[in-house]
């Protein structure tokens, strides 16, 4: 933009940052320019030319304005903790704003801010969060323990052991935040969520066990799944089928809504409990109580729909087509003298002394495939054909309450989940019944009830030579008049694919493989307290 008006003496001048505020129909722009002005000039009105930028109108007669330097403030301080001992490492965070800074060995910090009384959160583990507001002095910040976090109650082997007074390597996973979540079994809450506890999805297809590995694996022939321990009752290790997928995993149809806590032995001391089964790992489940008052009842919908992210780049119809032809044609100027890639089939088939409609694959080509919209062929990405959209559906249901006597949680779920393959389902219905009784100020009974009836639909689509690895090997061109059922249904495979693959998709739509399985996991058990205090 230029602007004229009155000159500048060089005499006078003296660099000043200045803004002009211009408005217009399409908004308002703020625009920053160096202007040189004259610092014993008593006359701050400089009368400017009016023009126009882009259609939007500059304010005439601007007044320069003197700059004013921003003023920074720096706050100082040291942090210790209940012992006057300094606190290294501890994070200083000016609220409202992402700068941050840590303590230096000698607890010491210093921040810089436009603000001039800004306020700091101090946070450090094991420690409760504090709010400063910085006043103009140098600060001295004693950061208490958050006694909460040792108070917490961890479930260990058969009885449960305040967190401060735990000696093993325990770690814990807290499930209030399960139900926000859209997943269908309790493996999935858990992932990325412990230190030393892996968490894999082995198979695609829904109701699938996910593998669970505690410190990496601890055998090359032998299982690495973890012993599992629901509400104190040991079940069945998890194994691996011949697909690599998990089998009869005893999490299956348990409702993580269901779920209180998670904690996981992760260290040699589980064995001195649990025996040669607490090798990998245990991991302790604990489920919901009720609670003594009001009865509480909530209900819980999801619904969604999963679709596969990322597919295995494959040649497409096109690509594979140009590169079968220059294959043929390669093959067939090697085999011989004389021989050209421009020679038909006609011609190579007189040359090779076959009869009339026989075809070599290995040195002719499909002359569809030169021809415009390929007439008789149909084109096939067999990854769309096998893959679907899957829609999922989960509803909860569940009541708590009690007396100071007796205590209940009741919790019943129905589970529709489609898998992204084609014709995969998996249908779950899972009750669950928690009572607790007090029979006196030492002792109470309780009783844990979860029947569960499931039916899952897994095509046997995963592992080698089956249907996925067959979608992948099969010719992306079939004939018309087959389509996606080429090879099936008395349809025959198309010339130049194998005769052995057939359509997975044909397979996969007609396949039955129909898993119902019924469950009950019940668990009685009685809690006398010999000592007050014990648990």
């Amino acid at each position: 933009m230029k602007i004229s008006g009155k000159s500048w003496k060089d005499s006078h001048i003296a660099a000043l940052s200045k803004t002009f505020l211009l408005t217009g129909l399409t908004g308002i722009f703020l625009i920053s320019s160096i202007l040189e002005a004259s610092a014993k000039n008593k006359d701050k009105h400089h009368h400017l030319n009016h023009h126009t930028l882009s259609g939007v109108a500059i304010m005439a007669e601007p007044k320069i304005l003197n700059a004013v330097p921003t003023r920074l403030t720096t706050v100082k301080g040291r942090v210790t903790d209940e012992k006057n001992l300094p606190l290294p490492g501890v994070s200083v965070r000016l609220k409202g704003t992402a700068q941050v800074v840590s303590t230096n060995p000698g607890g010491e910090f210093q921040i810089v801010t436009e603000q001039s009384q800004p306020t700091l959160i101090f946070t450090y583990v094991g420690y409760k969060t504090q709010e400063i507001l910085y006043k103009g002095e140098v600060l001295s910040i004693k950061l208490d323990p958050d006694q909460s976090k040792l108070e917490e109650v961890l479930v260990v082997g058969y009885g449960t052991q305040k967190k401060s007074d735990v000696l093993g390597s325990v770690a814990t996973f807290n499930a209030k935040a399960v139900d926000e979540k859209p997943i269908s079994r309790v493996e999935q809450a858990l992932i990325g969520q412990m230190a030393g506890v892996q968490v894999r999805q082995q198979s695609g297809i829904p109701g699938a066990g996910l593998s669970i590995q505690v410190r990496g694996a601890g055998s090359i022939t032998a299982g690495n799944e973890p012993l599992y321990v629901l509400d104190g009752f040991p079940l069945d290790i998890a194994g691996q089928n011949a697909a690599g997928g998990i089998s009869n995993s005893p999490l299956d149809n348990l409702n993580p809504n269901d779920i209180e806590s998670v904690q996981v032995l992760k260290d040699a001391a589980a064995g001195a409990i649990y025996g040669s089964r607490a090798a990998n790992g245990v991991v302790i489940i604990t489920t919901k109580k009720g609670v003594s008052g009001r009865p509480k009842i909530s209900a819980n919908a999801k619904a969604g729909i999963s679709s596969v992210s990322r597919k295995v780049d494959m040649l497409s119809a096109d690509e594979w087509v140009a590169q079968a032809t220059e294959l043929a044609n390669s093959a067939w100027v090697a085999s011989g003298t004389g021989r050209t890639a421009s020679q038909t089939n006609a011609e190579r088939a007189a040359v090779l002394g076959l009869a009339a409609g026989t075809i070599n694959t290995s040195y002719m080509t499909d002359p569809r495939w030169a021809q415009a919209g390929h007439p008789g062929l149909d084109y096939v990405d067999w990854q769309d054909a096998v893959f679907t959209q899957a829609p999922y559906q989960n509803y909860e249901a569940s009541a708590s309450g009690g007396t100071e006597n007796v205590t209940y949680f009741i919790s019943g779920n129905y589970l529709n989940q489609n898998g992204t393959l084609l014709n995969s389902n998996f249908k779950n219905y899972g009750l669950r019944a928690n009572v607790e009784a007090n029979a006196g100020k030492k002792l109470k009974f309780g009783i844990n009830l979860a029947p569960s009836y499931s039916i899952n639909n897994a095509p046997p689509a995963e592992g080698k030579d089956n249907q996925l690895m067959n979608a992948l090997q099969m010719v992306p061109v079939v004939e018309s008049s087959a389509g996606l059922n080429t090879g099936a249904y008395g349809n025959s495979t198309y010339t130049w694919a194998s005769p052995r693959l057939i359509s997975p998709y044909a397979y996969l739509e007609t396949a039955i493989n129909n898993v119902k399985t019924s469950r009950l996991l019940a668990s009685v058990y009685a809690d006398y307290q010999i000592i007050k205090g014990s648990h």
